[in-house]
């Protein structure tokens, strides 16, 4: 395996660490609910406070990363989150559950930055699609392996413990992370060097100082809201449907942890469809904004499929329409993550363009963790409420990434003198379909 791979490798197996980390509270909070006494508005405040510290500190941590690197940052990230999510298991009431909740939130918030820079330090344009792919699919993969294992763990040992091994395991892969991980900056192989030197679309040399002015820009504030738009999907599918199966679907336990994985073993199949698809059209000549923006709204509009699932009377036939709607949100996760690298002026920006985009897909679970969980009391358990709106803003996210947002290249910052407008002017965006 070379250096290239073995880098993305790392991310992929860190982001399922993170995704067993997380999915973990959602299988577990439904037991922990009754247990200690919490009702869902509770549950929706613990679902949405993780995203606090999360979302004050997305830039800083895209900042940080550009300044110092993926391989410190990322290791001490992922040794905190992992120490809080151990402490987890020691709570015995909301508030003890909801500090090492929030540290847990603050320090994820190096994930995602983390796996989108390295994809852009050691890839070319024409593999970052299939590359995003890889980790990003390790999103739903860890949640796929978190139902059956979490389950097994509750059933064996208690909900407490669940917390305490998996955190444990986060602190193992957190000190390799930093033994083994390095920028490609380390020596490579001359095939190396000349594949992630490979063409890319109008790279732009290295700035010394960020120009906040940069997240004005109405392609990199598009980012934002049309990451909100899809990430609320994402959240229902990663927070809440354990508690939908259990609540609204009268699933037992064991159910859960053998059926419930099912939508997130579909969506792996969506996010390597979704960035083969795109890395596919965009070297049979269409251009990177029409391929791009092809997976990004068809995988919205087929999101939006979980409107239909929640008045389905089957449960079953909920739970495969559930299926397809997963696998169409994840869809688009290849392309939303590929997007800061694309639309970044240089390679130095890619963590602050991440972090801006971060910012919408943090502030819907801010907001939905919460009002989620209202609803859902205020209507006496039912979910139907709150899934109809999230699927009508999967719609509204495809019109955005359609329409809002212009054609998909490097945005170029002011005091540039390569003759293109500086920020935060758009008359570089062009026709949405360029």
């Amino acid at each position: 395996m070379n250096a290239r791979w073995f880098a993305l490798a790392l991310c992929f197996v860190g982001t399922v660490i993170n995704f067993v980390d997380r999915t973990n509270f959602s299988i577990a909070v439904p037991v922990m609910a009754k247990e200690l006494n919490l009702g869902p508005a509770s549950v929706g405040l613990l679902l949405g406070s993780f995203f606090w510290l999360y979302l004050i500190g997305v830039i800083p941590v895209g900042h940080l990363l550009d300044k110092w690197g993926s391989r410190k940052v990322y290791a001490a990230c992922m040794v905190i989150w992992s120490v809080a999510s151990g402490a987890t298991g020691f709570g015995w009431n909301m508030m003890s559950l909801m500090v090492p909740r929030i540290v847990m939130g603050g320090a994820e918030g190096a994930s995602f930055p983390t796996n989108t820079k390295v994809v852009a330090l050691w890839f070319p344009i024409r593999q970052r699609g299939i590359a995003t792919s890889i980790w990003h699919s390790a999103v739903t993969i860890g949640s796929a392996i978190a139902y059956p294992f979490v389950v097994f763990l509750m059933v064996r040992f208690g909900w407490r413990y669940s917390f305490v091994i998996t955190g444990v395991i986060g602190v193992v892969f957190g000190i390799l992370w930093y033994l083994v991980y390095r920028d490609p900056s380390a020596p490579l192989s001359e095939a190396e060097r000349a594949a992630v030197a490979a063409p890319r679309v109008a790279e732009r040399p290295k700035a010394k100082k960020i120009d906040w002015r940069l997240a004005l820009h109405r392609n990199i504030w598009g980012l934002a809201v049309g990451f909100f738009c899809a990430n609320l999907v994402n959240f229902f599918f990663l927070s809440w449907f354990p508690s939908y199966l259990m609540s609204a679907r009268h699933f037992s336990l064991h159910q859960i942890g053998t059926w419930g994985a099912l939508p997130s073993i579909s969506a792996v199949a969506g996010v390597l469809l979704g960035g083969l698809t795109t890395d596919m059209l965009y070297r049979r000549g269409w251009s990177l904004t029409a391929a791009r923006k092809t997976c990004l709204v068809g995988g919205l509009v087929v999101s939006s499929l979980i409107i239909v699932a929640v008045f389905a009377s089957s449960p079953w036939v909920a739970l495969a329409i559930f299926c397809f709607a997963y696998a169409g949100i994840t869809f688009t996760s290849a392309t939303i993550q590929a997007l800061p690298g694309d639309l970044a002026p240089s390679k130095d920006r890619v963590g602050f363009v991440a972090g801006v985009q971060l910012i919408g897909g943090i502030i819907a679970p801010l907001i939905g963790g919460p009002l989620i969980g209202l609803s859902v009391e205020l209507a006496g358990g039912s979910y139907i409420a709150p899934v109809v709106i999230i699927g009508v803003f999967a719609l509204l996210g495809a019109l955005v990434y359609l329409f809002l947002i212009g054609t998909i290249r490097p945005t170029v910052e002011a005091g540039s003198d390569d003759g293109a407008p500086a920020l935060p002017g758009d008359a570089n965006l062009g026709a949405s379909r360029s």
